[in-house]
C-alpha cells in the first residue's frame, strides 16, 4: 500500500473533490490529510517546495516514497489523474 499526504485547505472545492475521489482508492492507498490554515502557512509550503504561479494551488498530493522523503504529484487535476493511472 501506498502512503499518501494531502494538503488542503477551507473552503476549497477542488479540495474536497479530490478528498472525496481518494476514497475510491482506500484498497490502495493510506492518505494523511493536513488542512493548512492560513495564507502564511501556504506560501511557507509553496517555497518549501519550489511552487510559485499556477502550480502554488491547494490541494497538493505527495507520494510518501519508502525512504521517507516526498514525491510531489501535483494539484487536484494532476492528482486525479496520477491516481486513474497508478490504480485503476
Amino acid at each position: 500500500m501506498d502512503n499518501l499526504i494531502l494538503y488542503t485547505r477551507d473552503l476549497c472545492p477542488y479540495c474536497e473533490e479530490l478528498k472525496a475521489e481518494l476514497k475510491n482508492y482506500t484498497n490502495h492507498v493510506n492518505v494523511e490529510i493536513h488542512e493548512i490554515a492560513t495564507r502564511l502557512e501556504r506560501d511557507i509550503l509553496y517555497k518549501e517546495w519550489g511552487l510559485s504561479g499556477h502550480k502554488a494551488t491547494m490541494p497538493q498530493l505527495f507520494l510518501v516514497r519508502e525512504d521517507g522523503s516526498y514525491e510531489r504529484i501535483g494539484d487536484s487535476k494532476e492528482s486525479s489523474e496520477w491516481l486513474e493511472v497508478m490504480y485503476s
